[in-house]
């Protein structure tokens, strides 16, 4: 945080400067990265239970609330407690949307719109730096609540979103909701009544072979992701992410 304003409220005076104490500039970049790595767990199991949108909306209450504490935040304390449960958001956000968008998205498009969620990480980050830049000359408060403020356009962006989107397929023939499913992809692809059953047909026995093999393997959880040829795709998908933070 290089904005003077935010050293003046949450740093202290050293020799006529204001600096911020090292410990708490490391926790608050340490619990935010904890707060994603438990969001991502805890997004896969809830969103298994209740549904990719309610999912989205639980992250998006989340963040309004976190961004919320680090508005109000006159304290560190206090900041790196919003710091933390918008972390928990983005960790619902980044696990939830790749997911949803690979289960709802024709197969032609899959690519181009899995790739797009990168695009728009990077777009993010370009746009907080270009709010960033544009206050570091303000000394009053006013400063850094403006760009805490600015990310409250997110979380309510998705949540209006969230309201009409339709549900995952695959969510719903996983829950048995055949009906609700099959409206799902009539609304999806327009196509002939034909055409969706066959297309719900073709999702149905996907996921009973997919069951089955469950059933065959023992059911296997999270450790298995480090087991084997899992371990190796486990590799790929973590490393598709870390190439992106070695790049700086």
């Amino acid at each position: 945080m290089e904005m003077p304003g935010f050293k003046m409220v949450f740093g202290y005076e050293y020799d006529g400067e204001f600096l911020i104490p090292a410990t708490w500039n490391a926790l608050w970049s340490a619990m935010t990265f904890l707060g994603m790595s438990l969001g991502s767990l805890l997004c896969g199991w809830f969103s298994d239970r209740t549904g990719r949108k309610s999912g989205f909306i639980v992250g998006c209450l989340l963040s309004i609330l976190g961004i919320g504490l680090q508005y109000a935040a006159s304290h560190p304390g206090m900041l790196l407690a919003g710091k933390m449960i918008n972390g928990l958001a983005l960790g619902f956000f980044l696990a939830l949307a790749s997911t949803y968008t690979s289960e709802i998205s024709p197969l032609p498009l899959r690519p181009v719109l899995t790739a797009a969620i990168n695009f728009f990480m990077n777009s993010g980050q370009l746009a907080a730096m270009a709010i960033g830049s544009t206050r570091i000359g303000i000394l009053t408060p006013d400063s850094y609540k403006i760009t805490f403020a600015a990310q409250w356009a997110f979380p309510c962006a998705i949540l209006l979103f969230a309201l009409i989107l339709p549900e995952s397929l695959w969510y719903l023939i996983r829950k048995g909701k055949y009906t609700a499913a099959e409206a799902n992809i009539q609304r999806l692809y327009a196509r002939p009544p034909s055409v969706t059953k066959g297309y719900l047909e073709f999702l149905k026995a996907t996921i009973e072979q997919e069951s089955q093999l469950r059933s065959a393997h023992n059911a296997p959880g999270y450790s298995s992701c480090f087991k084997g040829t899992d371990f190796r795709r486990t590799r790929i998908a973590c490393g598709m992410f870390l190439v992106q933070q070695f790049a700086g």
